[in-house]
């Protein structure tokens, strides 16, 4: 039996006749909350830190790091969290340092309202994807019923928690009908205690860690579990991992790179090219605190046969980003305008 390592919000209304003058009031409170409580991850998560792990538990570690920093880490059920990890850095906001150990790790790592999110890749980056997939199921649910799905509120399991009777009881307590749950595999997890978050944000970090999601009927009083359908799409577009460039030789012997890519996270794409060069990504300080979501930028290309040179400035200048090498780092900073 493995323990799982987890820690771990959302909301739209339409109008109701007999509330036609309360409801924008009421919309515009509750996107200042929402709005206030991103503040609050945003200023969680870019906390600088020190960190020195020498044959930690990866779970442990992370559990650890959650309790001190006052956030919420999600470790996928997938990940074994008995592996040891070795790491070090100093004065590093603390998103950028748990995306380190991540790479380190093979893994990936994303945000999902309050929850920083660690696992396979696939999953990291169709994360965000998922909920907005779960989100638009619910247009057309009448508002009370909407509601039950977009409410924060806290929760929690005992001990041995099993995965399958976590939900149940939760769409038991939302008066929603559950269906296809026997396809979730038995497992048990340790006790945990979820901040407040919305049931559709639940539902979709527990099942991520299966390949499942929800499907959600359209009067929002049931709900089925499925297998994850890919490719996802997300606001039109299809979701695609970030490709890794293609290397090979030109003529003068050295390095050239091919690269497609459309609307991916430079930060993720930056981490994977730094990946297969062998180098350490290191964000300038003064640039995150600026522009906290600066990894969040999505930049696109097509490119054939160009020089790592190319390759980055490609990347970077739509995100008004540029780059130098110092040894094995590259650091990434603003554009500077000569």
């Amino acid at each position: 039996m493995r323990q799982k390592a987890c820690l771990v919000l959302a909301i739209w209304l339409c109008p109701l006749p007999a509330a036609a003058q309360k409801i924008p009031a009421e919309r515009q409170f509750e996107r200042q909350i929402q709005r206030q409580i991103q503040r609050q991850i945003q200023r969680q998560i870019q906390r600088r830190v020190s960190v020195t792990w020498q044959r930690q538990e990866l779970g442990q570690a992370l559990e650890r790091l959650s309790v001190t920093q006052q956030i919420s880490v999600w470790l996928d059920r997938r990940v074994d969290p008995q592996q040891l990890v070795d790491l070090q850095f100093s004065d590093m906001p603390l998103y950028q340092g748990i995306e380190k150990l991540a790479t380190q790790h093979q893994l990936g790592v994303s945000q999902l309202g309050p929850v920083i999110y660690v696992g396979p890749r696939q999953s990291a980056q169709e994360l965000d994807a998922l909920s907005q997939q779960a989100r638009r199921m619910l247009t057309h649910v009448p508002t009370s019923q909407r509601r039950r799905w977009l409410e924060a509120e806290a929760c929690g399991w005992p001990r041995l928690g099993e995965p399958r009777r976590i939900l149940v009881e939760w769409f038991t307590s939302a008066k929603i009908s559950l269906h296809g749950d026997e396809s979730i595999p038995h497992d048990l997890w340790q006790a945990r205690h979820w901040p407040p978050l919305s049931l559709v944000d639940r539902v979709v970090l527990v099942l991520v860690g299966f390949d499942l999601t929800c499907q959600i009927s359209r009067d929002g009083k049931s709900c089925e579990v499925v297998p994850i359908r890919r490719p996802l799409v997300m606001d039109g577009r299809k979701l695609s991992l970030v490709p890794v460039p293609t290397p090979r030789r030109n003529r003068s012997g050295q390095q050239a790179f091919t690269l497609k890519l459309q609307n991916q996270p430079v930060g993720r794409v930056l981490d994977q090219i730094a990946k297969q060069l062998n180098l350490e990504v290191v964000w300038d300080k003064e640039l995150l605190a600026a522009r906290p979501m600066v990894r969040g930028f999505l930049v696109s290309c097509d490119l054939q046969n160009v020089d790592s040179d190319k390759l980055l400035e490609s990347i970077l200048q739509p995100a008004d980003l540029r780059c130098w090498s110092e040894g094995n780092r590259l650091k990434i900073e603003a554009s500077r305008v000569k």
